[in-house]
């Protein structure tokens, strides 16, 4: 018998003298799986739709058709809108699209921006954030979104 076994044996005779029996060990309990309610799984799917819900038109909205509509309304060559430069002219147009598309498409971040002439999704997500907060500050540029949004819808 090895040491640690004899020490095992003297705790476990001792506890038994005492009165004490010894612990168990612990055992996780098993976990409860549950079979999944097709009802329900559809009911969460709708409420997830409900909450998701992207603008649906009789024809899908391109990222493409969005950039056409700002270039026309704001008088931009498409090149200049996908360029890399930063002129407040150019600035946002191009706010104004990345934000239309996002909200308009169910394209990703990443997926913008490389229609945006190779924009990282970071540079996506700072004109969407931009032009929802000057949602309430900047009537002249929402009433501009809103009139781009109504021609594409149309």
């Amino acid at each position: 018998m090895s040491l640690v076994e004899t020490y095992h044996a003297e705790h476990k005779a001792r506890l038994y003298r005492m009165g004490g029996k010894p612990k168990p060990a612990y055992v996780p309990p098993a976990p409860v799986i549950r079979p999944i309610d097709p009802a329900q799984y559809y009911a969460g799917m709708w409420f997830y739709n409900l909450v998701n819900f992207r603008e649906t038109t009789s024809r899908q909205i391109k990222v493409d058709d969005i950039q056409r509509a700002v270039c026309r309304h704001y008088k931009v060559n498409r090149i200049d809108l996908l360029s890399h430069r930063r002129t407040k002219d150019l600035t946002i147009p191009r706010h104004i699209a990345m934000y239309l598309a996002k909200k308009m498409t169910m394209r990703s971040l990443p997926e913008i921006g490389r229609l945006f002439g190779g924009r990282d999704h970071t540079t996506v997500l700072h004109s969407v954030r931009k032009i929802e907060a000057l949602e309430g500050v900047d009537d002249d540029l929402m009433a501009r979104a809103a009139m781009i949004k109504a021609e594409l819808l149309a």
